[in-house]
C-alpha cells in the first residue's frame, strides 16, 4: 500500500472516529487493575490454620513492609488489636498470596520453637523483629527476643525459620560457637538487619556474630561469620584470620548476602599491624566471596589495577579510606555482582574520570561504566553514578543511575537510568522523559531514585513527578518503556467500595537479597509488594497491597524519528526512540506494547500504547516496513509499518496517552490483525495533530514496533 492510500484510509476512519468515540478519563497506575490488597487496617486476624480469630482484627498502625518469594507470597509483620489481645500479644508474621489464603506463621507469646519451657517475646512486649527473609521457595526467617526460666540477659535473642507450620531454631545468643574453643555468640539477635543474616532456599544459612569467652583473645578476633545448616554451621571466616597474600582481617564491614549456591559475599579491613605482611591504608580494603568447602576469595582489593583504565588503582585521592559503593541486593545466584569505586594514579583526571562501576561475572572483573564516557543514547558524559541503584541480574545485565554534563545537558535532563551488558548499555529512562499515567507530567531528577530489577528484565524504580512533585512508582522494561505502578494521592479501592487517597508508600523492594539475587520485595516473577498509607481521615491506616507486574512479549522499534534514521519532513526530530516532533510534543510520540502477544483467545493479552499524542488516533498493522525499516516521510512524521496494511481501530486519547484494544474497537489484537502463532507483525499509530506546524498536513505518527506472535 502506498503513503497516499494510507492517508485516505487514515482520514476516512478519523472521521467515523470523531463523531463517535469520547474522551476517557485520567490514566492511572496498574494497581487499579492488578491491586491485590492482603491487609488491610480493621480486617479480621487469621490464626494459624487461616480461621479468623473471633474479636480480633489488624491495628490502624498495622503492617510493615513485606518481602515476597517467586510463588508470588509474601511475609511480614503486623499489629493486632481487639479481644485478648495484650503489649506482648499484639505483634504476629503472617504469610499468604491473598487476604483468603492469609495465616498466622507465629505470635508474641507463642513456645518458641526449638526451646523448651521459652516464648516469644518478653512478659511486657513482643520482641518480634520488624526485618523478615523469605527465601524463594518460601521458607522464612526471622529473629525475636526470648523469656522464660532459663532466659538471662546473654541468651535472650535468637534466629528462628522454616516453613509456615514447620518452624525450627536456627541459632541463639549465648549458644556455644562452632569451630571455636568454647566461645560463645555475644550478638544481640534482635534484628536481621539489610547485611548481617541471610538465608538460602535449601535451608544454608549465614549470619555475622560477635564473640566472647572461650579462645576469644581481646578484640583481634572477636567476631565471625557463621554458615550452614541449623545444627551443622560452621566457622567459615573469623577476624584475626590470616588471608589475601598474608594479612590479618582486622574487621567486618558489613555487605553479607548469600545466593542459593550457598556462597556469601562479605567485605572486610585488613590489619595494618598484624600479619605476613600486614597491609598498608592504601591496601586494607576487600570485597571477598566466601565458597563453601573452598574459602574466602578476593574479588577486589583496594590499591588493585582497575580493569579498563590504562594504570588506575582502586584507591581514593588521599590513597586511604577507600571502599567500594554496592546496590542492595548486588549478588546474584550463580556468584555475579557490581559495584562502584574511586580511582587514583594512571589515566585519572580529578573530577573528570576518576569514579566507575565495575561487575563481577564469577571469575573476572569488568568495566561497565566510568565518568567522563559518552553516556548512550544522548549526547552528553556520565558526570556521576547513584551507589543504591546498582543493580545487576543473573545473565549479567546491569542498571544503574547516572548524572549527565555538557552536550545538550540541563538540569531539567541531567539524570536517567540505563541498563544492558557490560559494553551495550542502552538508556532506559531519562529525567525529562513523558511519565506515563501522569496527566503531561514528565519524570523529575533520577539521582535519589530507589531501584530494584529482576530477571525478567523488569526495572522498578520510584520518582518524582514534574512539576507536581507527587512521587510515584514505575516498572520498565524493553518492550513497554516505563508504566505507572501506582502514583501518589491516587484514590483506589481498597476492597468493597471502601476508597482511600494515597498518602506515602513505602516498600522492601530495595531489601536485602533473598538468595536469589532478587530484592526482598519485588521478585522475579515480577511481583511489587508495597505498604501503603492514606489521606486523612484514614491517615491512621495501612494496608499492604501486592501487584504483579506482566511479562511481556519483547518487541523493538525501528524507523526513528529521532535523526538517526529518514530525516523527519521538516528537520523536526524527536527524542531518542521517538516518532518525529509533533506541535504539542518536542518529544514525539512513542509506541510501546504491554502484555503477550498470543494468537488465541486465552493468551492475547497485548496492548499497544501510543503516547504523547494531542489527538486521536489510528492503530495499524502491517508484514512489511516502509522505506527498508527507515521509513519515508509522511505528514510531519514517517510512515513505517507496511506491506499488507491493516487498520485496528480508533481511539481517542486519556489525556495524551491511547492505548488499543481500546475505545469502540475492544477485540483483542490477533483478531482484528489476523495473526497467527510465528507471524512478524509491524506496529504504528496514526494520529491527529491539528496545529499546523511542520507540513500543511495535520497529523503525525510515532516511530514504528515490531514483535513476534506466539502461540
Amino acid at each position: 500500500m502506498q503513503p497516499s492510500t494510507i492517508r485516505f484510509s487514515v482520514a476516512l476512519c478519523s472521521a467515523v472516529a470523531l463523531s463517535t468515540i469520547q474522551s476517557g478519563a485520567h490514566a492511572q497506575g496498574l494497581i487499579q487493575t492488578a491491586g491485590n490488597y492482603i491487609i488491610n487496617a480493621g480486617d479480621p486476624v487469621p490464626d494459624v490454620n487461616g480461621v479468623p480469630i473471633p474479636g480480633v482484627t489488624f491495628a490502624t498502625t498495622t503492617v510493615e513492609v513485606p518481602s515476597v518469594d517467586d510463588n508470588g507470597f509474601m511475609l511480614c509483620q503486623a499489629r493486632i488489636t481487639g479481644t485478648g489481645v495484650v503489649n506482648n500479644s499484639a505483634l504476629a508474621y503472617f504469610y499468604g498470596s491473598s487476604a483468603a489464603n492469609l495465616k498466622m506463621v507465629v505470635r508474641g507469646q507463642d513456645a518458641a520453637p526449638g526451646l523448651p519451657g521459652v516464648i516469644i517475646g518478653t512478659t511486657s512486649v513482643s520482641g518480634l523483629s520488624t526485618s523478615v527473609r523469605l527465601t524463594p521457595n518460601g521458607t522464612t526467617f526471622w529473629s525475636s527476643t526470648v523469656s522464660g526460666p532459663t532466659i538471662g540477659l546473654s541468651n535472650d535473642t535468637a534466629l528462628f525459620g522454616g516453613l509456615p507450620g514447620a518452624l525450627s531454631l536456627y541459632a541463639q545468643e549465648g549458644d556455644t560457637a562452632p569451630s571455636t574453643s568454647n566461645a560463645k555468640y555475644s550478638s544481640s539477635f534482635t534484628g536481621l538487619g539489610l547485611f548481617n543474616a541471610a538465608l538460602n532456599d535449601n535451608g544454608v544459612m549465614a549470619f555475622k556474630s560477635t564473640l566472647t569467652a572461650g579462645d576469644v583473645v581481646g578484640s583481634t578476633n572477636n567476631e565471625g561469620y557463621f554458615h550452614g545448616l541449623p545444627g551443622a554451621l560452621v566457622l567459615a571466616v573469623r577476624k584475626g584470620l590470616t588471608q589475601f597474600s598474608g594479612a590479618d582481617i582486622g574487621s567486618f564491614n558489613g555487605g553479607l548476602q548469600m545466593n542459593n549456591a550457598g556462597q556469601f559475599m562479605y567485605e572486610c579491613t585488613l590489619s595494618t599491624t598484624s600479619g605476613s605482611p600486614p597491609a598498608t591504608t592504601a591496601s586494607n580494603w576487600v570485597v571477598a566471596i566466601y565458597t563453601p568447602g573452598f574459602g574466602s576469595t578476593a574479588i577486589v582489593r583496594e590499591g588493585d589495577t582497575a580493569p579498563g583504565t590504562v594504570g588506575a588503582t582502586f584507591v581514593n585521592s588521599g590513597n586511604d579510606n577507600w571502599s567500594p559503593f554496592r546496590g542492595n541486593p548486588c549478588f546474584t545466584r550463580s556468584g555475579k555482582t557490581a559495584f562502584m569505586a574511586t580511582v587514583n594514579n594512571g589515566d585519572v583526571t580529578a573530577g573528570v574520570n576518576d569514579l566507575g562501576i565495575w561487575a563481577w561475572n564469577g571469575s573476572t572483573l569488568s568495566l561497565v561504566a566510568r565518568r567522563g564516557d559518552n553516556a548512550p543514547g544522548t549526547d552528553v558524559v556520565f558526570n556521576g553514578f547513584t551507589a543504591n541503584s546498582i543493580q545487576i541480574l543473573d545473565d549479567g545485565r546491569i542498571v544503574f543511575v547516572a548524572a549527565l554534563t555538557g552536550g545538550t545537558s540541563t538540569t531539567a535532563n541531567d539524570s536517567g537510568i540505563w541498563f544492558g551488558q557490560p559494553g551495550n548499555l542502552a538508556l532506559a529512562v531519562r529525567e525529562g522523559d513523558s511519565a506515563q499515567g501522569s496527566g503531561g507530567g514528565s519524570h523529575a531528577a533520577m539521582g535519589g531514585s530507589f531501584m530494584a530489577a529482576n530477571d525478567l528484565g523488569q526495572i522498578m524504580f520510584t520518582t518524582q513527578l514534574f512539576p507536581s512533585t507527587n512521587p510515584g512508582i514505575y516498572v520498565w522494561d524493553v518492550a513497554t518503556g516505563a508504566i505507572p505502578i501506582i502514583l501518589n494521592s491516587e484514590v483506589v479501592d481498597i476492597g468493597g467500595g471502601n476508597m482511600r487517597t494515597i498518602a506515602s508508600l513505602s516498600s522492601a523492594y530495595q531489601g536485602a537479597n533473598n538468595s536469589d539475587g532478587a530484592a526482598s520485595g519485588f521478585s522475579n516473577d515480577g511481583v511489587l509488594a508495597l505498604r501503603l498509607s492514606f489521606a486523612s481521615p484514614f491517615s491512621s491506616d495501612r494496608s499492604l497491597v501486592m501487584i504483579k507486574v506482566p511479562k511481556n512479549t519483547p518487541s523493538s522499534s525501528f524507523c526513528l524519528g529521532d535523526g538517526t534514521g529518514t530525516a523527519c519532513p521538516c528537520a523536526n526530530s524527536g527524542s531518542a526512540g521517538h516518532g518525529c516532533a509533533s506541535s504539542s510534543f518536542a518529544g514525539g510520540a512513542r509506541l510501546v506494547s504491554s502484555g503477550i502477544a498470543g494468537a488465541s483467545a486465552g493468551t492475547d493479552t497485548l496492548v499497544l500504547t501510543a503516547n504523547d499524542i494531542p489527538g486521536p488516533g489510528l492503530f495499524f498493522q502491517g508484514d512489511g516496513q516502509f522505506g527498508g525499516g527507515l521509513g519515508l516521510p509522511f505528514g510531519d512524521g514517517l510512515i513505517c509499518a507496511g506491506g499488507n496494511i491493516l487498520r485496528l481501530g480508533v481511539v481517542f486519547p486519556t489525556g495524551t496517552t491511547a492505548s488499543y484494544p481500546g475505545g469502540l474497537t475492544p477485540n483483542p489484537i490477533h483478531i482484528g490483525g489476523a495473526t497467527t502463532s510465528g507471524d512478524v507483525r509491524h506496529y504504528q499509530c496514526w494520529y491527529r495533530d491539528a496545529a499546523v506546524f511542520c507540513s500543511s498536513d495535520t497529523y503525525n505518527l510515532t516511530q514504528g514496533l515490531t514483535l513476534t506472535w506466539g502461540p
